[in-house]
């Protein structure tokens, strides 16, 4: 698959996962959180099996040292958006466009960060359409959170059209300009890469803490999920494109 092709991928789920908020209730979260579990199981075991071993592989052992900050960004960065980055809307009467504001500043940054391991130029066909599908089934709840928190702080549909159109458009421009940039793939990529693979570690772990368990009682359909998630991990190290 090319770039361009992975760019409107990303681009028309992100679309839909926020159009999506017009017809779904905002406050069925059962559902969503079932996808998010798989979501966040399948992110984790993308990192454990492709994205640690490429670190290692392409920039050494000391690159875990910024797998490590990268968790920690995404950690602080979360302080921030509050959690929309992992599908969860924090449902409000009204949401000042000030606090509006803050959220979409951190999930744009971790949108942007999405992009850097899809241009790699160095990683193999597997791992890029792996963590193509683990970023597009995660973009659907992102997408829709954000939508569903701009129901509250924008009154008009056009409004909130194009906070979606915006969003959507994140990922993709990230794509494009680090693919692009000889500079960046030549002297960055080395602390990007691993960086970004600790923030989508922090994010896949928060995301099953958040959604497997309830009151730290772990119910059997979460852990089918879970494995679920896992095995379609697994079966990308087997699956040849």
């Amino acid at each position: 698959m090319t770039i361009i092709s992975s760019v409107l991928l990303i681009f028309f789920i992100s679309l839909l996962g926020g159009f999506l908020s017009f017809i779904l209730p905002h406050n069925k979260q059962q559902f969503i959180n079932y996808v998010l579990t798989i979501t966040g199981a399948y992110l984790l075991s993308l990192v454990i099996l492709h994205l640690l071993p490429h670190t290692i592989e392409h920039y050494g052992t000391p690159a875990l040292i910024w797998v490590l900050i990268g968790f920690l960004i995404q950690f602080v960065l979360q302080q921030f958006s509050h959690g929309v980055e992992h599908g969860h809307a924090h449902h409000h009467a009204h949401l000042p466009l000030k606090e509006f504001a803050v959220i979409a500043v951190g999930l744009s940054i971790h949108a942007l960060s999405e992009g850097i391991p899809l241009a790699e130029t160095q990683v193999n066909q597997a791992t890029f359409l792996s963590f193509l599908f683990g970023i597009g089934i995660h973009k659907l709840p992102e997408a829709f959170a954000l939508a569903c928190l701009a129901s509250h702080a924008f009154p008009t549909k056009v409004q909130r059209i194009g906070i979606i159109i915006g969003f959507s458009l994140l990922t993709p421009i990230s794509i494009l300009f680090f693919a692009e940039s000889e500079v960046v793939q030549g002297r960055f990529f080395q602390y990007l890469f691993p960086l970004v693979t600790g923030a989508v570690m922090q994010i896949a772990s928060s995301i099953i803490y958040e959604t497997a368990s309830n009151n730290h009682k772990l119910k059997l359909i979460k852990l089918l999920l879970l494995l679920i998630g896992f095995s379609m991990g697994l079966l990308s190290l087997f699956i040849h494109f």
